[in-house]
């Protein structure tokens, strides 16, 4: 039986906590994070000459781009624990910290809601291999909405996969975000979707307010994520590479947006 994710202990990325962001990198724990060193996405775009640069070089200047993040105070992210021991990974962080999405083609960003005062992006997520299935996602999940909350709260938006096999796992589940109060506000290519909750100052759990976007027209209960969800119960946590499961058509994707079941 899977641990309770209470078992879990968590910390934000800082200069102190560094070092064990780095030790659980360097096992490798997901394909293509060690040459990535979760640097991805504060690229607005590719840098010059990456495809030339061999994998010990990328992996090299990733793991340089990420200390002077850190060092500079402009990166955010939760490192879980189990025993003491760094087994997880999810990076968050404002939307001018992580400016890839906004360059993407198949990006669809919602209206915001009237006074947000800010949009938080959750990126990526890593997992141990030996630690999958038990919860590390999510509890990584948790503690990122917490930190956004004593940021000062805001609109958080999420891209996770709507089958198993796709390039972006890292990127989460919908099951996961729908139990923390994520609704979907806009389909993101073929595989991966648009999700969105509001986080209060100090707000504990999921909101009450309503869905951003054009997602609340139609029906106001949760038919218009359900059936998306439906897809991805098979585990809490991206980066697994084992599971399979049928990809949702862009048709049925748009009819959830519109608050419709496909």
């Amino acid at each position: 039986m899977a641990p309770e994710a209470s078992k879990f202990s968590t910390k934000r990325l800082t200069k102190n906590t560094l070092p064990d962001f780095e030790r659980l990198f360097e096992k490798h724990p997901a394909p293509g994070a060690f040459s990535c060193w979760c640097t991805y996405h504060h690229r607005a775009r590719p840098s010059v000459n990456e495809e030339l640069l061999s994998g010990v070089r990328r992996a090299a200047r990733n793991r340089q781009r990420r200390r002077e993040l850190v060092e500079n105070e402009s990166s955010h992210g939760i490192l879980v624990y189990s025993k003491g021991e760094p087994v997880g990974w999810c990076q968050y962080g404002p939307r001018e910290e992580l400016p890839r999405f906004d360059n993407y083609r198949s990006y669809r960003r919602p209206a915001r809601e009237s006074g947000a005062k800010r949009l938080w992006r959750i990126t990526c997520f890593t997992v141990d291999r030996k630690h999958r299935q038990r919860g590390v996602a999510s509890a990584a999940l948790k503690a990122a909405l917490q930190a956004i909350r004593d940021g000062g709260g805001g609109i958080v938006e999420a891209y996770p996969i709507i089958r198993w096999g796709a390039y972006r796992e890292y990127l989460g589940t919908v099951s996961m975000f729908q139990k923390e109060g994520f609704k979907v506000v806009a389909p993101f290519g073929k595989s991966n979707i648009v999700m969105r909750r509001s986080v209060k100052c100090g707000s504990p759990g999921p909101p009450t307010t309503r869905v951003v976007g054009k997602a609340n027209s139609g029906n106001s209960g949760n038919s218009s994520s359900s059936s998306i969800g439906m897809s991805m119960r098979r585990g809490d946590h991206p980066s697994r590479g084992d599971g399979r499961g049928s990809l949702l058509t862009a048709r049925q994707v748009y009819s959830a947006v519109k608050g419709k079941r496909p």
